[in-house]
């Protein structure tokens, strides 16, 4: 009778530790262009640089992976800042953009998420640029260093973070590939209720214009032919949109765009 109930006890734990291995991090966060999913603490670089604006920005979607419904609770700690820091969503988690100049600990939502589903994009940009009485000056010791943590308010102890660093190396590592294509005029613009991509570049290559909504989900996918020209993109519905300059299966450029 013993050796019975010792077996059933196994037989329980181990369903319990099945359980809760398969609802550990029912939230994720995820890189919105490439779907990648962010380990848990885990620590990543800012990888977008515009060298027209100056910034470096990072992209990243909040996801819902279980089969369940979940109220999403965003935590944003500004462990260090230098320089100009914003954060913009495209949902009701930003609706506009937010500046923050000094350490500190923001909290947004909660947002109702569906099952398999994400919340929205969320748009974090650093500029390196500081705006003084004899006009922009480039500010190359600009940081930044942000910890994102998600998690259901009705189970506050399970929680996912992810720590994003802002610094100049990266923002001119990345420029100086970003920078051709800026000089390069490309464009992209609406036209009734079509996207138009005007383009012109000096040297040949496999080119592509990625579009994707504001969930992160690719909606067009055009191709660049020769090294000028102009691209259509027909009749997307109204919204906010990020289009993506893609480069022999490399991502150059993306800003966003709206079609009114």
């Amino acid at each position: 009778m013993k050796g019975y109930f010792m077996k059933k006890f196994l037989l329980f734990v181990a369903a319990a530790l099945v359980f809760v291995g398969s609802n550990a991090q029912a939230l994720r966060f995820s890189n919105h262009e490439t779907g990648e999913l962010y380990e848990n603490n885990a620590e990543v670089k800012a990888n977008i640089a515009d060298p027209i604006m100056n910034t470096l920005d990072w992209y990243f979607l909040v996801l819902n992976t279980s089969e369940d419904n979940h109220s999403i609770q965003i935590v944003a700690e500004i462990e260090e800042v230098n320089g100009s820091l914003s954060m913009c969503g495209n949902g009701n988690s930003f609706p506009t953009c937010n500046n923050y100049a000094n350490a500190g600990t923001v909290e947004y939502g909660p947002y109702n998420c569906a099952p398999g589903e994400p919340i929205e994009y969320i748009h974090v940009s650093l500029a390196f640029v500081d705006f003084t009485d004899d006009g922009p000056v480039t500010n190359t010791s600009n940081n930044a260093r942000v910890k994102y943590t998600i998690y259901d308010p009705a189970n506050p102890d399970e929680k996912t973070s992810i720590t994003v660093v802002f610094d100049y190396a990266t923002f001119e590592e990345l420029a100086s590939v970003n920078s051709v294509v800026a000089d390069q005029k490309v464009k992209v613009f609406q036209r009734g209720g079509n996207l138009v991509c005007n383009y012109n570049f000096s040297t040949r290559a496999n080119r592509s214009i990625v579009v994707s909504n504001i969930v992160g989900a690719r909606v067009a996918n055009v191709a660049l032919e020769g090294g000028n020209g102009e691209a259509v993109i027909n009749r997307l519905p109204k919204g906010v949109y990020v289009y993506t300059l893609v480069e022999n299966g490399r991502n150059v450029k993306s800003h966003k765009v709206v079609i009114r």
